[in-house]
């Protein structure tokens, strides 16, 4: 895509055309201003480059909205819907793509009175994220439950029936923070199958996808930790790697606290980069 881009730097007629074609970017201004630098030495297309007016109009089979576009920030981002922009330049925009976020909030662990775990966080995010939905074009989606063999691929056989058949000792539990029950492991492998199937969606084609908890980086290979049961990042990039969808993985933690399940699974596996 990026020989593609300084092709129609050079042919700026045809350069939003290309973005769409492409499918890679729909905030037209945003791609242009921070990666490529204007030879003027300044906004590096202005309106006389398209040839576009001040409207552009998304309609649907159910919908119709107008755009407007500002001198300062011309932009319009929609997808799903098909995009005419009016004027010398007519292209339509044509893709019935929304962005997946996956969700578990419901699977709700019986914790007792004053457990420190704020678990109701997940319940208030997935609400102000419905709340958005339509107008951000989020598509909400219940994630199937990783199962054995998803499991397997990181963790200890022995682990996963432990956690699985509420074997666990005490200490073990104590380690991870939660009594055991089969809301616990029902929703512990919710968890890793919503960033399996999200990645799974964002290297088909959707580019982006979320899961809407997920992170759980204290989980190794025969011992979960600090609220955390499966390490569904690890989960899922083998996921992936098993399907042939991808080959390396970087998985980037921005946790105050260090992912060391992740960091230990990983150690020895040049395929997957933990940042």
């Amino acid at each position: 895509i990026g020989d593609i881009f300084e092709f129609h730097v050079q042919h700026q007629e045809f350069f939003f055309h290309c973005v769409v074609v492409q499918r890679e970017v729909v905030c037209i201004r945003e791609i242009v201003h921070h990666r490529y630098p204007s030879p003027r030495g300044e906004t590096p297309f202005d309106k006389s480059d398209f040839g576009f007016q001040d409207v552009c109009q998304i309609t649907s089979e159910n919908k119709s909205r107008t755009c407007a576009f500002s001198r300062s920030n011309r932009h319009c981002i929609w997808h799903g819907l098909s995009c005419s922009l009016h004027g010398n330049r007519r292209v339509q925009y044509v893709r019935n793509c929304f962005m997946k976020a996956y969700y578990c909030h419901h699977f709700v662990l019986p914790l007792p009175e004053g457990h420190s775990f704020p678990m109701d966080k997940y319940r208030l995010l997935y609400e102000r994220v419905k709340h958005n939905a339509e107008a951000w074009n989020i598509d909400l989606l219940e994630p199937r439950a990783a199962d054995n063999e998803d499991l397997s691929r990181v963790h200890c056989p022995d682990y996963i029936d432990r956690m699985s058949n509420g074997r666990a000792d005490e200490r073990e539990m104590r380690r991870i923070g939660f009594p055991w029950s089969a809301e616990m492991l029902e929703r512990s492998r919710r968890s890793s199958g919503a960033t399996m199937l999200a990645l799974e969606s964002a290297i088909n084609g959707d580019k982006i996808a979320v899961n809407l908890a997920g992170g759980t980086h204290h989980a190794a290979y025969d011992r979960g930790g600090g609220y955390c049961v499966f390490n569904d990042s690890v989960v899922a990039a083998r996921y992936v790697q098993e399907k042939n969808l991808a080959k390396k993985i970087l998985i980037v933690d921005l946790d105050v606290q260090q992912g060391n399940g992740t960091a230990e699974l990983c150690r020895d596996d040049d395929s997957i980069f933990t940042f």
